[in-house]
């Protein structure tokens, strides 16, 4: 919880005075400064956000004065005595954030963390001044080949480094000079210290490593040059203008720059000039992707900003499976194991382009789909919601190549209705980039490190969505306990960072040694590196109820085909095929098993396969769908597809020199619709020997087969 202290802004009210009555009231006390003579509640909604956006923390206030008594040590060294009572006390009411506070403390007095320790937790010896690394050296000069050193000549006790943007050299200048016994002016040459103005590279140089290689840089997509940032200790430090650069080297050194040119006309390097072409240099680290959340294994070109929580060193898998268990309307044991795997995807570092993505599918509103969604964005920095119009793909695109979006991981797409079946959506799971316009800018692109969450009632799928999703499916609870909510709170908003830590826990374990089968080709590594993992992970066993990685592939491939548009459309005209020919006598079967006896005197044997031309096809096409006349190329191209696909089965298309074009039905495919209408083995033996196929005398069959 934060506190404001809102403190009149009079001359009586000192950087001191704030300082330590905010110290009182805690930690997490923003310190901020009202309108001279005026209280908050006579300031508008606009001025108290502003006096609101001006607070500081009352720990970075206390140090920004301390700071300022650079030059009255004895002063300095009260008020830090007077500040570790405050340290204690912190320390101890919130041991979590004892390091951010050290951390703080330690770069800004040049401590070490075991200086640290010791003077809070005793305070007997009092703190002395350490002093500063010595300076480099800089680069040789042109003229003279002279050495300059970077800065003023090193202080002892120098409590932070030095940032300058001038050296000193000696160089052989001429000097008239009056002789004491003859009193004429005579002119000598005298070697002396002059100033000589930094190039911009040596100043950069020089913020780099008095400053430890802080400032890193991030190649934005689509920006001209890439955006300077810091990693902190408690979250990302963004530098995009010299200002800022100035303020953050600041709070870090002691800035000493010199304006105009030195003696020889060179013009001292500006903070503008520093920070703009800062992130060319090759010693300074750039990376793709900035992300506060972690990796396992880590990604290449990613920089992660992600602090463990303290209060859970040794992660055990318990929350992650506390969230599962909340979750008891996913009653099959393969639901849950997809569901504990969606909750690690996002932080797992494979390949890109080969994260899996999940369907939260029930036969009814109000299961908790979108909860359960949320479960899995939530803790990974939350959930890009976005539908698939031809507006909202093009919005998408634009965040996910903003800087706001790159830190995102996990897109959902809630209440989906219709069909699914975008290129969009397909290239969001499975392309290893991301490309596309980013606003202002252009051209973009990202790494694909996204998960993809959908949900949906009654969801009906293209062929190639349908093989790229896993299905979690809910059933309608029994009861709403008024509980429950808050017990979701706690897990997945107080716990989050706990949740995060389970995920690596699981990552980190060895590989199962495991094999598996199925129609998981684009996602095998997924399947090896994450599912596979969570299904045998210890902690999880229990709430998974033993159900193995075979199970779950299996269950979740028959899924697949219920789902899958293509496959339904393909087993209605099957259906519908092989009620036609029925129709046309081309066989006969009877009812319940008792079959009757063909009543042709001249048959052929049931090997024969019976022709239809793609006319005939495209009349049965329309029939079996209710549609109107339709193009014969185009039912002969759908049908094709299909068989192509193997949906359709022992339908065979001729060959494109036929003379005939259209397709062969082979015998097989009347066996395999008899097993469907629950014929027996022995019975479709009984149809082999019984049923023939209907012809003229005069008919020849030959490679076109039998058409009537």
């Amino acid at each position: 919880m934060k506190f404001y202290l809102a403190l009149d802004g009079t001359k009586d009210v000192t950087q001191a005075v704030r300082c330590k009555r905010g110290a009182a009231v805690g930690a997490d006390c923003l310190v901020c400064v009202l309108p001279e003579g005026k209280d908050p509640d006579d300031l508008s909604g606009d001025e108290l956000a502003a006096v609101k956006a001006d607070a500081r923390p009352v720990l970075t206030e206390w140090l920004a004065w301390l700071e300022s008594l650079e030059s009255e040590p004895d002063q300095r060294k009260r008020e830090l005595e007077e500040l570790r009572p405050y340290l204690q006390r912190w320390t101890a009411a919130a041991p979590a954030l004892a390091g951010d506070y050290r951390n703080q403390v330690c770069a800004a007095l040049a401590l070490t963390a075991e200086e640290y320790n010791a003077w809070v937790k005793s305070g007997a010896k009092a703190l002395s001044p350490n002093p500063s690394p010595k300076m480099g050296e800089g680069n040789r000069n042109g003229d003279g080949g002279d050495v300059a050193v970077m800065g003023e000549q090193p202080r002892e006790g120098a409590e932070r480094p030095e940032i300058c943007n001038y050296g000193w050299v000696k160089r052989k200048v001429k000097e008239t000079i009056v002789n004491a016994d003859t009193g004429d002016e005579e002119e000598q040459t005298v070697e002396k210290n002059v100033l000589r103005a930094l190039t911009v590279d040596e100043v950069q140089r020089c913020v780099h490593e008095k400053l430890n290689g802080e400032i890193c840089a991030l190649d934005m997509p689509g920006a001209k040059t890439p955006v300077l940032f810091s990693p902190t200790a408690t979250g990302l430090k963004w530098i995009p203008t010299p200002g800022i650069l100035k303020n953050f080297c600041g709070m870090r050194a002691i800035l000493k720059f010199k304006t105009r040119a030195d003696s020889t006309g060179q013009n001292y390097a500006t903070w503008e000039d520093v920070h703009n072409a800062y992130a060319l240099n090759d010693y300074v680290r750039r990376y793709r992707i900035v992300t506060m959340f972690p990796h396992e294994p880590p990604m290449k070109d990613t920089c992660y900003v992600w602090r463990p929580p303290a209060d859970y060193p040794n992660p055990d898998g318990r929350y992650l499976a506390e969230v599962v268990k909340l979750f008891d309307n996913i009653v099959e044991p393969h639901f849950k194991a997809l569901f504990a795997a969606a909750i690690v995807s996002p932080y797992w570092g494979g390949p890109c382009g080969e994260r899996a993505a999940f369907a939260f599918i029930g036969d009814e509103p109000g299961v908790g789909k979108g909860k359960a969604a949320e479960a899995v964005g939530k803790p990974a920095g939350g959930l890009i919601e976005t539908q698939m119009d031809e507006h909202a793909e093009k919005r998408l695109l634009e965040f996910l190549l903003h800087e706001k979006g790159l830190v995102k991981r996990v897109v959902r797409l809630d209440n989906m209705k219709d069909v699914i079946d975008s290129p969009l959506l397909e290239s969001l799971i499975t392309l290893p980039e991301i490309t596309g316009h980013r606003l202002h800018s252009g051209l973009a692109d990202r790494p694909n490190n996204l998960v993809v969450l959908i949900t949906a009632n009654g969801i009906r799928l293209s062929s190639d969505m349908a093989r790229r999703i896993f299905f979690i499916k809910l059933q309608k609870p029994e009861s709403y306990p008024i509980a429950w909510n808050d017990r979701y709170r706690q897990l997945i908003d107080e716990n989050g960072p706990k949740i995060v830590a389970d995920a690596l826990a699981i990552l980190k374990t060895p590989r199962p040694n495991v094999s598996f089968d199925g129609g998981q080709e684009s996602f095998g590594k997924w399947v090896a590196d994450v599912l596979a993992r969570v299904v045998c992970y210890p902690a999880l066993q229990a709430v998974l109820q033993g159900v193995t990685l075979q199970e779950v592939l299996r269950a979740n491939d028959a899924l697949r085909v219920d789902v899958d548009e293509a496959r339904e459309q393909a087993a209605k005209f099957a259906l519908g095929l092989f009620e036609q020919l029925v129709k046309e006598n081309v066989v006969v079967y009877g009812n319940g098993g008792e079959f009757m006896q063909t009543p042709y005197e001249t048959a052929t044997t049931v090997t024969q396969p019976v022709f239809r031309s793609s006319e005939q096809m495209a009349k049965y096409w329309c029939e079996i769908f209710v549609k109107d006349k339709i193009n014969p190329a185009w039912a002969g191209r759908k049908i094709n597809e299909h068989i192509q696909a193997r949906r359709i089965q022992f339908i065979e298309r001729t060959k494109e020199k036929s003379v005939t074009r259209g397709f062969h039905v082979l015998p097989q495919f009347w066996e395999e619709h008899l097993a469907e209408q629950g014929f027996t083995q022995e019975e479709r033996g009984r149809w082999r020997r019984e049923i023939r196929l209907k012809t003229d005398s005069t008919d020849s069959i030959g490679q076109q087969g039998v058409e009537t």
